[in-house]
């Protein structure tokens, strides 16, 4: 089976993305679809966060506690 994946992250005008040199935004993903996480990861990656992934509520819950992520998604 062929999967068809479409991810789309959209910023707001105005909003600040993170520089070069300063803190990156901490986001962990979320999905028990890999390819889906991935997609998203190197989405958010591009315009300089740093990603987590999980692929379960319970490692969510492990890396929210470790890594402190700014957003989840």
């Amino acid at each position: 089976m062929t999967k068809v994946i479409f991810c789309a992250i959209l910023i707001r005008p105005g909003v600040a993305l993170p520089k070069k040199g300063k803190r990156r935004m901490k986001v962990l993903v979320v999905d028990d679809d890999e390819l889906v996480g991935k997609a998203i990861g190197r989405i958010l990656r591009k315009v300089g966060c740093e990603v987590f992934h999980a692929s379960n509520g319970e490692a969510a819950l492990t890396l929210v506690v470790e890594k402190r992520p700014d957003l989840i998604i």
